[in-house]
């Protein structure tokens, strides 16, 4: 048998609601069977319980009220019984989920429910109720009657309401702290702490930091002394604030105040430790700032990037952060004391007086300048200054910027957009001079052709023979021009072939040399290990020639022409310049002079065809349009490097391996080749002035 003091108060509770049923049911079978139910209204048990008995009949009428009811509702027995329950007792409200439909479920399947209940008292205040309704059956299985038995927890309720409210002040008090509160284990294991704890630690919520020992949350050198000091808690119940470095999730580190206490049991004995930490990371920035301003502003101006400097009214520097050594050269002890206007490009100085007066009526500006650089170069930069009174005296403070690399990325895009419109350019007049070719050539194979025929009806003796002569020599020259405006507009058709650069090259030396003079002196450095490319082999000689050419008219009084090949890897910085080329092998062609060099404008025109400049009667102007078509149509590009007074460098880059050419306009090639036959055929009886195209080709 079970010891008394061995049972659970619930156990204790349940046997005496029990009981007080059981009690309440004798009094009732034994009043029916006396038939005199006035002498049980005394009886002692009944009477003396402390909860409420209340006893019902099958109509819910009350049929017994015992004085621990009078005492707690306020009604008198004589008063209520009789009386319908809810009447007496309305049920203002159900406690704890509870529910009319779940008390008349519970009593007809189980016969008894428990729960809590609201009631009116007789003086209209609210009482709070735990009640136990047992349903009482006779021997039929109809209800006898209902005993409920009723205790008063108004005041039970309060108190847990109390404590709630007790409990939810000192939860808010511990989440809303600026300190991180975390309660641990004897072991260091963490069990509860605050949202502040895990904010402080760089962790999203409390839950995350529930288990972690706090040893990982402390700086490794600072372990060994926070377990001291955890010791030190356990012997003498509670530390005072001691600083330690701690650790944030992301492994940085933070100051923080720490303090720790000793929490008992009810038998006296340590259960877990309580911390308390403070971050004071902002406080001791704040410290270090007072006590070591100037300190500090001494190393973030020698570390900054920034140009950083502070200058009289009158532009004079009072001082220079060490950035100016590394940005512009310049050693800062030797700028002290100098006039800043004497760095200043001379087209930026009306900045500068600007800036000067911007400061005196604003007491801030931003403007961009250009400085000299200690080696004599300029660079761009840009500067804030604000000004500042110390002592009735003005100072300007300036924070500068280097910013010559982004002046430069800008001047690379004009350069590119340049460089398109370039190619735009070309192409347009490329289409332009196409189309001259096709009309010209169509008006030359007529004055070819009538010459021609002309020239057959003619003795030879007749002087009209010298006329046609000199027309027919007049078309042949205007057929070239026209052929060379096709070459530069790649509309005529190649045939390509495997060619040696090199071979190539060698083939037309001796005859290059009888062309530019003996006053020209040609260099050869020809790579040994050159791929053969494919191309046109008559072109890449004719580009060779150009080149050559137009190399000697810029050396008047003679030079040197050197003529290189080598292969070449181009990457996408190399190919940026000219969107149709792609990264990977080419072979590269450099013809360098030595003459007289040109200026930026001629080298944006140097290709155009027509253009030239040398003296009216000599020369095209075609040369180098010829050698930009050629290179184009061999899918390459050139690259031109020149200098006034120090020659000139063409580097022509044509891929290893390009793909078949496009198909030609066939009206072109058949011009073309009609001009060409013309001038084959010149004494050839059987050419006729009715093979030529009486009409320009669609």
């Amino acid at each position: 048998m079970t010891k008394d003091g061995d049972k659970s108060r619930e156990q204790l509770l349940a046997e005496l609601t029990a009981l007080r049923v059981r009690l309440a049911e004798l009094e009732w079978i034994a009043g029916k069977r006396l038939g005199g139910e006035q002498s049980y209204d005394q009886a002692l048990l009944f009477h003396g319980v402390s909860d409420a008995v209340i006893v019902l009949d099958g109509e819910l009428r009350i049929r017994r009220w015992n004085r621990a009811a009078e005492r707690i509702y306020g009604w008198r027995a004589e008063e209520v019984v009789g009386s319908a329950i809810f009447e007496v007792l309305p049920i203002i409200e159900f406690l704890e989920g509870s529910s009319p439909a779940d008390l008349i479920g519970k009593l007809n399947a189980e016969g008894h429910w428990k729960g809590e209940i609201i009631h009116a008292h007789r003086h209209g205040q609210h009482l709070c109720v735990e009640i136990s309704v047992h349903l009482i059956r006779d021997e039929r299985g109809a209800t006898a009657a209902i005993v409920c038995i009723n205790r008063d927890i108004s005041e039970r309720k309060q108190a847990e309401k109390a404590l709630r409210e007790s409990e939810d002040l000192y939860r808010s008090l511990v989440e809303t702290s600026p300190d991180a509160i975390v309660l641990t284990a004897l072991d260091g294991t963490i069990v509860f702490c605050n949202q502040q704890a895990a904010l402080l630690h760089g962790y999203s919520s409390a839950d995350e930091l529930v288990g972690l020992r706090t040893t990982t949350l402390i700086a490794p050198e600072n372990r060994e002394r926070a377990l001291a000091n955890f010791r030190l808690t356990l012997r003498s119940g509670s530390t005072k604030a001691v600083e330690f470095t701690l650790l944030r999730r992301d492994g940085s580190r933070f100051s923080a105040e720490l303090s720790s206490s000793l929490i008992l049991g009810a038998d006296g004995q340590p259960r877990a430790f309580i911390g308390v930490a403070r971050d004071i990371s902002e406080r001791k920035r704040v410290e270090a700032a007072l006590h070591q301003q100037e300190e500090l502003y001494r190393l973030i101006t020698e570390h900054t990037a920034d140009l950083i400097s502070v200058i009289d009214r009158r532009g004079y520097y009072l001082y220079v952060s060490p950035s100016y050594k590394h940005i512009l050269g310049y050693d800062p002890a030797d700028l002290i004391g100098r006039q800043t206007l004497r760095f200043i490009h001379r087209d930026d100085v009306k900045v500068i007086r600007e800036m000067a007066a911007s400061l005196d009526s604003q007491g801030a500006t931003q403007v961009t300048f250009r400085y000299r650089h200690a080696d004599g170069s300029w660079r761009w930069i840009e500067i804030k200054a604000v000004r500042i009174d110390h002592e009735d005296t003005p100072y300007a403070v300036i924070v500068g910027r280097d910013l010559s690399e982004r002046v430069r990325a800008e001047n690379e895009r004009r350069q590119l957009e340049m460089q398109l419109l370039q190619m735009q350019k070309m192409e347009s007049l490329g289409t332009l001079a196409s189309g001259i070719a096709h009309d010209v050539n169509n008006v030359l194979a007529a004055i070819l052709g009538s010459s021609q025929m002309a020239l057959l009806s003619l003795p030879a003796d007749a002087p009209e023979h010298t006329y046609l002569i000199e027309i027919e020599q007049a078309a042949s020259r205007a057929a070239a021009l026209t052929s060379q405006l096709l070459t530069f507009s790649r509309r005529r058709r190649l045939e390509r072939s495997i060619v040696n650069i090199n071979e190539t090259i060698n083939d037309i030396l001796s005859m290059l040399q009888r062309i530019i003079g003996d006053d020209v002196q040609v260099i050869t450095r020809l790579a040994d290990d050159l791929p053969a490319i494919l191309a046109n082999s008559s072109q890449m000689q004719q580009l060779v020639m150009n080149l050559a050419i137009n190399a000697r008219d810029a050396m008047p009084g003679g030079g040197k022409v050197q003529i290189e090949t080598r292969r070449t890897t181009l990457d996408d910085k190399d190919c940026r310049d000219y969107p149709w080329i792609q990264p990977g092998e080419y072979i590269q062609i450099t013809i360098s002079d030595t003459g007289v060099g040109m200026s930026p404008e001629i080298l944006k025109r140097i290709f155009e065809p027509f253009f030239t400049t040398k003296e009216a009667g000599r020369g095209t102007g075609l040369g180098l349009a010829v050698v930009y078509g050629i290179v184009r149509q061999h899918g390459g590009f050139v690259h031109v490097e020149s200098t006034p007074g120090q020659g000139s460098s063409f580097k022509i880059f044509l891929p290893l391996q390009y793909p078949p050419p496009a198909p030609v306009d066939q009206a072109v090639e058949q011009t073309s080749t009609q001009l060409l036959r013309a001038d084959q055929d010149r004494h050839n009886p059987s050419a006729s002035f009715s093979n030529q195209p009486s009409s320009p080709p669609p």
